[in-house]
């Protein structure tokens, strides 16, 4: 500070020390919060970006992603239940023969199918007995296989409430 100052330069020094250290101090606060604006967007983005891949992820189906809901596969409209494979012999006494029949039935619930596991059962025992009932000529006939799958279907509807099955499908059908 110079002597030469009067009283009202001092103070004029001071007011202007303060408004460099005001303008100083805003100016920081002013960056600092600018910076944390900038962050907390940058973070909100992340969080977007995160969800975005959560639901990618969602579409996961045997392993395989799909960026896309229409590359998915479809999914089957109506249920089936594996009733397995049967093994009959069939009317011919002539010879030794048999059949072998993989058997899928579609069905409108499959929580429905389990809950009465003793459907289960009388259907296989349904089906058993059809092949059993049939000759190798009636199953090789134009047919016999479209005659064989509706009596099927005849037969497990007549044993349980009705709209129980929808469709008797086979995966298999050998007769040897």
């Amino acid at each position: 500070m110079r002597t030469e100052q009067g009283p009202d330069a001092v103070l004029d020094a001071l007011r202007d020390g303060q408004r460099r250290l005001m303008l100083g101090v805003s100016g920081t606060l002013a960056f600092v919060l600018l910076v944390g604006f900038l962050g907390l967007r940058q973070t909100a983005d992340i969080g977007r970006g995160v969800a975005e891949i959560s639901a990618r992820a969602r579409l996961l189906d045997a392993g395989r992603e799909y960026a896309l809901e229409a590359f998915a596969p479809r999914r089957a409209a109506l249920p089936l239940v594996n009733l397995g494979t049967f093994i009959a012999n069939p009317l011919d006494a002539s010879l030794i023969r048999y059949v072998r029949v993989s058997v899928q039935v579609s069905v409108p619930s499959v929580e429905r199918m389990e809950r009465y596991g003793l459907n289960l059962i009388r259907t296989r025992a349904a089906i058993t007995g059809l092949l059993s009932g049939r000759t190798v000529a009636e199953l090789g006939l134009p047919g016999g296989q479209e005659a064989a799958r509706e009596d099927i279907r005849a037969a497990i509807t007549a044993r349980f409430p009705r709209d129980y099955i929808l469709g008797v499908h086979f995966t298999e059908f050998v007769v040897q």
